[in-house]
């Protein structure tokens, strides 16, 4: 299971109710690498542009999507199982950035 479900799950069950736990501890979660990684790179000087905390590209929008849509699916509306709702949640974003790739080169 990906991390961000884990971080998910852990904050509806430690916080029932609480909407905004969830969504924020899953996309911390899921963008935390490349949040770690930019401010240890911006402090050795060594960061080409901006951090991602910043000024957000992909990496920070598909978390935010993968945990609102996993909770959305798995957690508030249970339509699916864990597992069913981080298969499409994967799906959907790799589909949409193999969609955008193929539509720049074409």
């Amino acid at each position: 299971m990906p991390c961000w479900t884990v971080q998910v799950d852990l904050a509806v069950t430690k916080y029932p109710g609480v909407i905004a736990a969830p969504l924020i501890l899953g996309t911390i979660a899921g963008a935390g690498g490349k949040l770690i990684t930019d401010g240890i790179r911006g402090g050795w000087g060594a960061l080409p542009g901006s951090a991602e905390a910043t000024a957000p590209t992909f990496v920070w929008r598909s978390a935010a999507l993968a945990a609102a849509g996993y909770w959305g699916v798995c957690k508030y509306t249970n339509l699916l199982s864990s597992q069913e709702a981080a298969a499409v949640v994967i799906t959907v974003l790799v589909g949409g950035q193999t969609s955008r790739a193929w539509q720049e080169r074409h």
